[in-house]
C-alpha cells in the first residue's frame, strides 16, 4: 500500500495557525531559532505576510517549509506574489532519516503546483548548511564559504589551532583585565538584552548599515524572551562598561554568531577578538562540535578571512541560496520595467545578479 502526500498551507498571519506551526517546530525536535515566528518577522517586509508549508505523509508532517510570501506590485487586474524564506539559515525542514529523494520529489511537486494556481511569480530561499538544497526543483548557487569552525577536545589544541595574529590579539586584550560573562537560556535578562541593544545599535549606526539590519529593541525583546532555549549573550567588560557583545543562537551540537558589536572607543584593547576566543573556550566545556561564524560580503575578503584565521583547519562549508522563475512571461516583464536593457538570456546565467531581478 502507497503513501497518502498531502500538501497543507497555513497563513501564519493567524493566531490558531500560529500556535499550531510552534506546536508542530516543538514535537520535530529539528526547530531551530531560525524557524521561530519571531525570528521570521524579521524579515517581514511591506506587503508581506508568513506562511509555512506542511508537507504530510500519511497524516504525519515529514516537511515544513516557512517563507514570506510577498505581493508583486503589476499592471492588470491579477494580483501577484512571489516568495522568499526567512533571513539566515533557512530552506525546508525535516529529517533525512526519515525523508527520502522520493518524498523530496513529491514535495517540490506539490510546491510547484501551488505556485503556479496562486500566481506565484518567483521564488528565493536562503538553505541551511546540511544539504537541505538537495532535490530542489529551481537552481542551486553556490553563494559563500562559510566558516564552520570544528571545536577540539580540549581548549589547548584549539589555542594551537588559532592564526597567531588571534592569539597575539587575546593576549592584549588579558593584558588590559577584561571581564567575559555569558548568560545562556533562562539566566539572559531584559537588562542584558538591553546592554547588548545598546552596543549593536551603535555598531550599525557606525558602519552605516543596511535599513534590513536596523532591528528594534522591543524585536529583540520578543525573540530571546520567547525563544530562551536557543540563545545565550557574550559579554565582554571593561571595568563596569560592556565594550563588547555577541547574540549566539544555540542549535543541537553547534553554535552559530548571529548578531554582535563593539565600542569602537575600546578597539585598541581588542574585546571582539577576546570575546571571541572566550566563547570558543565555554562552548568545549559545554561539549558544543561546530562554531558558525559565517562568511564575508564575498570570497575571501577582509571580513571571512578574519573568522578563519580562529579555525584555520576546518573545511568551510558552501552557503547555497535557490533560484526559481514559475511564470516567466511576468517575471521578464516585471524585469523589463526596472531595465528596458533586460536580458534574460544574460542575466539568468549569472550567479551574481540580484535575484529576483526586478526586485533591485
Amino acid at each position: 500500500m502507497g503513501n497518502k502526500f498531502t500538501l497543507e498551507i497555513l497563513d501564519l498571519s493567524n493566531e490558531d495557525n500560529q500556535l499550531l506551526y510552534s506546536n508542530i517546530l516543538d514535537k520535530t525536535q529539528l526547530s531551530n531559532a531560525y524557524y521561530t515566528l519571531e525570528h521570521l518577522s524579521s524579515s517581514l517586509v511591506e506587503k508581506s505576510t508568513i506562511w509555512c508549508f506542511l508537507f504530510k505523509r500519511d497524516e504525519e508532517v515529514v516537511v515544513i517549509y516557512p517563507i514570506i510570501k510577498r505581493e508583486v506590485v503589476f499592471d492588470g487586474g491579477n494580483t501577484y506574489s512571489d516568495i522568499s524564506s526567512g533571513y539566515g539559515y533557512s530552506g525546508p525542514l525535516y529529517n533525512e532519516e526519515k525523508v527520502c529523494t522520493k518524498v523530496l520529489m513529491k514535495f517540490w511537486e506539490g510546491i510547484d503546483a501551488w505556485y503556479k494556481e496562486n500566481n506565484i511569480v518567483s521564488e528565493f530561499l536562503r538553505f541551511n548548511l546540511e544539504g537541505n538544497f538537495n532535490n530542489y526543483s529551481g537552481t542551486v548557487v553556490k553563494t559563500l564559504k562559510n566558516v564552520k569552525g570544528k571545536l577540539c577536545s580540549t581548549f589547548e589544541e584549539q589555542w594551537d589551532s588559532f592564526k597567531p595574529k588571534v592569539r597575539n590579539n587575546y593576549r592584549k586584550g588579558a593584558s588590559f583585565d577584561l571581564d567575559f560573562n555569558l548568560y545562556v537560556n533562562d539566566e539572559i535578562t531584559n537588562e542584558h538584552i538591553n546592554s547588548f541593544y545598546n552596543i549593536y545599535l551603535k555598531t550599525m549606526q557606525r558602519r552605516n548599515a543596511d535599513a534590513a539590519y536596523y532591528f528594534s529593541k522591543e524585536y529583540f525583546l520578543q525573540l530571546i524572551n520567547k525563544n530562551k532555549k536557543y540563545y545565550a549573550i557574550a559579554f565582554v567588560s571593561s571595568g563596569n562598561h560592556v565594550i563588547s557583545t555577541e547574540l549566539v543562537i544555540l542549535d543541537g551540537g553547534s553554535l552559530f554568531a548571529y548578531l554582535g558589536g563593539t565600542d569602537a572607543n575600546f578597539f585598541n584593547m581588542r574585546p571582539n577578538d577576546f570575546l571571541r576566543v572566550e566563547v570558543i573556550k565555554w562552548a568545549i566545556k559545554k561539549q558544543f562540535e561546530h562554531y558558525v561564524l559565517g562568511g564575508g560580503l564575498k570570497d575571501d575578503d577582509g571580513l571571512y578571512k578574519s573568522k578563519k584565521a580562529y579555525f584555520p583547519n576546518s573545511d568551510d562549508v558552501t552557503f547555497c541560496t535557490g533560484r526559481k522563475v514559475v511564470n516567466k512571461e511576468l517575471y521578464k516583464k516585471l524585469c523589463l520595467k526596472v531595465d528596458p536593457e533586460y536580458n534574460s538570456e544574460i542575466v539568468e546565467l549569472d550567479d551574481n545578479q540580484y535575484f529576483p531581478f526586478y526586485r533591485k
